[in-house]
């Protein structure tokens, strides 16, 4: 079972979880928040856009492309603390994504020339506008350099929700859990819609009996 603190921010949610991690029955590797399910551009935002909001496929392509920018800044970026090894959790994570990902092409979206520094956005749209048409003109051959990359397709991708149960269950295992016990995690759902968070975790419904129940025992 999955167990997770939840909180708005200094409301005692991390006492909450000191109290629970005394509870011989219960997995704890690391108060570090794993946070993955509702932060910006993770898997509740993955869902919107693949399984809810796809305008045509810029948004799921868009949606793929940041959270592969996630998957970089966790693997990357030093001196943070983390719950999974970086290269584990990036390993696990872009093989999550390969089976969501339907077809890919090589092209230019708006979100290349829409987003980012703004140099950066006037230096792809002259590629887009001049350069490339140029470059293919004279050489009648494609341009697949800069800023041309790939484009993911991925429209109502099957079994979405059972593939990223089995995504987060792997990360957790390489975290060090056995799936088997009770695992305490902080911060995993969303304090304002949990169970928008709690349905990616497998048999996570009953988190909330099981604080009543301890503080219950505690105050009798």
């Amino acid at each position: 079972m999955i167990i997770s603190t939840i909180g708005y921010g200094a409301t005692g949610s991390g006492a909450v979880y000191a109290l629970l991690k005394e509870f011989s029955s219960i997995q704890d590797k690391s108060e570090v928040e794993f946070k993955l399910a509702y932060q910006v551009d993770g898997l509740e935002d993955l869902e919107l856009h693949l399984m809810k909001r796809h305008a045509k496929n810029a948004s799921g392509d868009a949606a793929i492309k940041r959270f592969k920018t996630l998957i970089d800044y966790y693997s990357r970026v030093p001196l943070t603390k983390k719950l999974v090894d970086p290269s584990s959790f990036k390993s696990i994570s872009n093989e999550y994504l390969d089976g969501l990902i339907q077809a890919s092409f090589k092209g230019l979206e708006s979100i290349d020339t829409e987003t980012g520094s703004v140099g950066k956005m006037i230096i792809a749209m002259a590629f887009k506008k001049k350069f490339i048409p140029l470059f293919q003109k004279i050489t009648k051959n494609p341009y697949n350099f800069w800023p041309i990359r790939d484009i993911y397709v991925s429209v109502l991708p099957e079994n979405f929700l059972d593939k990223t149960k089995a995504y987060v269950n792997k990360l957790l295992e390489a975290a060090g859990f056995d799936l088997n016990g009770n695992i305490l995690l902080n911060q995993a759902f969303e304090a304002n819609d949990p169970e928008a968070s709690m349905k990616f975790f497998e048999n996570s419904k009953n988190v909330f009996r099981i604080f009543s129940r301890v503080f219950a025992g505690r105050l009798s």
